[in-house]
């Protein structure tokens, strides 16, 4: 089928939740759509992500929002401890949501992009084990070079393969100056939940370093972060596991609380992701027959929250720009036109985030403390705070009947 656009064949490279949604209406509005990812399955590591806000109505149309439900974290409260363990201060969810938990859910990533993989089905190609290494961004079509040595053209290629996206160095962006860090290098691990916490965040903090143990939907486990200041980067986070561990252990030694057993369960760990914590500020999120969905384009950062968020709606207006569009070139540019007053304003808060979460200095922790262990300073930010980042989503239902009434 020719589409609007005049584009047929899509490949999408990357298979976490941008690639995914993207693929899933697609391929509901007609295209021929091909998935590439480098791992032997769709992506399933990292912690539980967040479906709020507009990403409820698209989970809602893609059918998934049940089972979306059924795998909710429930997180009730945020608590915060000082360096010895002692309590400074909490941050009650739902009264910050007035009770209303319906438009927020924390489900486990392997489960939303498995539901997701698994309502697209058959009607995209999966291929897997395999990656983009080259693009010949010619006007006609988009030649790839696959890492299997395979060469296929398609009349559009879409970079879904997150913060150090190939697709985007390869086609605009060969330097990596999209991305921008943020001065923070973490870990993340799954441990026991040997404190039994239950529909809480627990989160340790001095200036410069944090702890995190974060809910899981299993009352054993939970998921560990460790993250700590640092001017640029360590090599060792891009090195071995030994080496990286041992970074983590050189600056987390002697600290109290249970920092040891954070340690302790990191060492032994063979799930821990070591990095460093970046946003994407792409100022081109297309060129020619190359496109970016999700963090390839505009990765909100972990201290957000958003990032899955930002790719589900992401990948729905991308899907429905180019089933509508005139051409291509117009397409893309109705979706950089839609998307991105959303995506800046959703990044002018990453600063005000690291402050909560991961305060710097002496000062910071002190403000932040002395803000959540006031109830009167916790009402009075919350009545003050700037409205979130919101987006009203187009309404593309024409487009799924089109394709229905033209299959038949």
């Amino acid at each position: 089928m020719s589409t609007n656009s005049g584009i047929r064949t899509v490949l999408i490279a990357g298979a976490s939740i941008a690639g995914p949604t993207l693929a899933y209406w697609l391929t509901r509005y007609g295209f021929e759509v091909t998935v590439v990812e480098k791992s032997p399955t769709f992506r399933v590591d990292g912690h539980s992500v967040d479906v709020s806000g507009p990403t409820i109505a698209i989970a809602e149309k893609m059918g998934i929002l049940d089972l979306a439900r059924s795998y909710n974290v429930d997180i009730r409260k945020v608590s915060f401890v000082d360096g010895e363990g002692e309590p400074v201060g909490m941050i009650d969810i739902e009264a910050i949501s007035g009770g209303d938990t319906s438009t927020d859910i924390e489900i486990p990533r392997r489960e939303l992009v498995g539901a997701i993989v698994e309502v697209t089905g058959d009607a995209a190609e999966w291929i897997y084990d395999d990656s983009v290494v080259a693009i010949d961004n010619r006007a006609d079509a988009a030649e790839v070079t696959f890492s299997s040595g395979i060469r296929r053209s398609f009349d559009l290629v879409v970079g879904a393969d997150g913060v150090r996206s190939r697709t985007r160095r390869l086609a605009m962006d060969p330097a990596g100056d999209a991305v921008q860090y943020l001065g923070y290098t973490f870990a993340l691990y799954s441990m026991p939940n040997f404190l039994g916490l239950e529909h809480e965040n627990r989160s340790w903090n001095i200036p410069g370093k944090m702890a995190v143990m974060l809910p899981t939907e299993s009352d054993t486990h939970l998921h560990a972060m460790l993250a700590f200041a640092t001017p640029e980067p360590p090599a060792e986070i891009f090195g071995t596991r030994e080496e990286a561990y041992a970074l983590f252990a050189e600056q987390f030694a002697g600290y109290g609380w249970e920092i040891p057993r954070f340690l302790e369960e990191l060492r032994t760990s063979d799930d821990s992701y070591y990095d460093s914590a970046n946003y994407v500020a792409s100022p081109q999120w297309s060129t020619g027959r190359v496109a970016l969905v999700g963090d390839a384009g505009y990765g909100p950062s972990l201290f957000t929250g958003q990032g899955s968020t930002m790719a589900m709606i992401g990948a729905y207006i991308l899907a429905g720009e180019l089933a509508r569009g005139a051409d291509l070139e117009s397409a893309l540019a109705s979706y950089d036109a839609l998307l991105r007053p959303f995506v800046e304003a959703t990044q002018a808060g990453i600063e005000g985030m690291v402050f909560q979460l991961a305060p710097r200095s002496e000062g910071d922790l002190a403000a932040r403390n002395a803000a959540i262990s006031d109830p009167a300073i916790m009402a009075a930010m919350h009545d003050q705070r700037p409205a979130p980042a919101s987006i009203t989503l187009p309404d593309y239902s024409e487009l799924q009947a089109e394709h229905a009434a033209q299959a038949h």
